[in-house]
């Protein structure tokens, strides 16, 4: 679990750096034009992602019994009357 948690703290700082982007004028094989900025709405889709897969990761990789399973209410067709 600690690798996930470090790896996502790796993809997070990746983010913020995307978040700050300016393109250089100076590059020598700009891919923006000089001015230009990165489309700050795929990067917040992305980011929300990833975060969404890590906390799926996480949670995942816990060591939990198999019969661990959430309180569900049980259908009326399955509720028997024995005690």
């Amino acid at each position: 679990m600690n690798e996930a948690k470090a790896l996502a703290e790796q993809c997070g700082a990746f983010v913020e750096k995307l978040r700050k982007y300016v393109p250089s004028i100076d590059a020598p094989h700009p891919t923006l034009a000089p001015g230009g900025t990165l489309d700050q709405r795929w990067i917040s889709i992305g980011a929300t992602r990833l975060q969404q897969g890590f906390m799926a990761v996480t949670r995942g990789s816990r060591n939990r019994p198999p019969s661990d399973k959430p309180n569900l209410p049980e259908r009326a067709d399955r509720v028997t009357t024995e005690r």
